[in-house]
């Protein structure tokens, strides 16, 4: 039976400009040697996993620093009015949002009783959905997807266009 090699979650040397460099690649896992980036824009389930399982690493601080680039560009999409967007609100079972501008975002949608949740970037998609682990798991894979159109992403989630939107 072949040994399985055992990885960390720290680069090769510790060599974090050279690595940085790269693209950021994941260092172990069910994905190793796919890029965080690419990571980010298809399996938000996995990025918040890892947030949650892995804190205070240096895997997690570049995933933090990859969501923040993504949620700092500019939404190419328009609210009803005509304004541009600035926030998004999906029913609790559908994966569809509605993008609206902060003038016309309808008061109490963001109540704890309603069914429609509202988000601002990326970490708001783990508190958009209800139901089982498949479903939510689809659904925010599905979300993501409409916020990567929204925000003017074009082409598929390839690894090297990924690092081209980043």
């Amino acid at each position: 039976m072949k040994k399985r090699k055992r990885h960390s979650f720290y680069p090769n040397n510790h060599n974090f400009p050279q690595w940085r460099s790269n693209g950021s690649v994941m260092p172990s896992g069910i994905y190793e040697g796919n890029s965080i980036r690419q990571i980010i824009l298809t399996l938000p389930d996995y990025i918040f996993r890892s947030l949650t399982q892995y804190s205070n690493t240096l895997i997690t601080s570049e995933m933090i620093k990859d969501i923040a680039t993504f949620d700092n560009k500019p939404w190419n999409t328009l609210c009803r009015c005509g304004n541009p967007a600035d926030c998004y609100e999906c029913h609790h079972q559908n994966s569809k949002p509605t993008f609206w501008c902060n003038s016309c975002h309808p008061p109490g949608i963001n109540n704890t009783n309603s069914k429609f949740r509202t988000g601002y970037g990326y970490m708001d998609i783990s508190t958009m959905f209800t139901g089982s682990p498949s479903l939510v798991r689809r659904l925010e894979r599905e979300l993501v997807r409409h916020l990567i159109k929204a925000k003017g992403y074009q082409g598929n989630r390839s690894f090297r266009k990924s690092n081209a939107y980043f």
